[in-house]
Formats: structure tokens, sequence, C-alpha cells
């Protein structure tokens, strides 16, 4: 079997239920980045009440998550 010497940098952009599976996973492979967005669901929208609570709106979630993905292209050198 082939196997490629390439490294690969990972980053994931996950709701609070999609992250649970992410948290066990042995990232020692692989350079990574794990954003989770707390109470988002698979598209990362944030309930309502949620955001209410926080005080919060889906924009300034969605304004986190460009954040965080620009940081890790910076840092990962992909650009």
């Amino acid at each position: 079997m082939c196997r490629s010497k390439r490294k690969w940098t990972v980053s994931f952009v996950l709701g609070t239920p999609s992250a649970r599976w992410a948290i066990g996973l042995n990232f020692a492979m692989t350079p990574n980045f794990l954003h989770i967005v707390e109470g988002g669901d698979h598209s990362l929208r944030v309930p309502k009440r949620q955001l209410q609570a926080a005080g919060e709106t889906q924009n300034e979630v969605d304004q986190r998550i460009l954040q965080a993905i620009s940081g890790f292209v910076d840092q990962s050198n992909l650009l």
C-alpha cells in the first residue's frame, strides 16, 4: 500500500451535537484545529432563545466562525 508522505492540516468547525464525536479523535497524526459553535446545529445555527440569553446575534456567531477559519488559514500558511 502506498501512503502519501504529505502532511495535511485539518480544520473542523462544528455545532455542539456534531462536536461530540470529534472530541474523541486522535489528532496526533496531523496538525489540526477544532472550533466548536456552542449550541450550533449541523448548519452552525444557534437557536434564537440561546442567542437572546447570551445577548448576541447569529451574525456575531458567524463572524467568530469566520475569524476562527481565517486564523486557521493564517497559521497554516494555506494561502
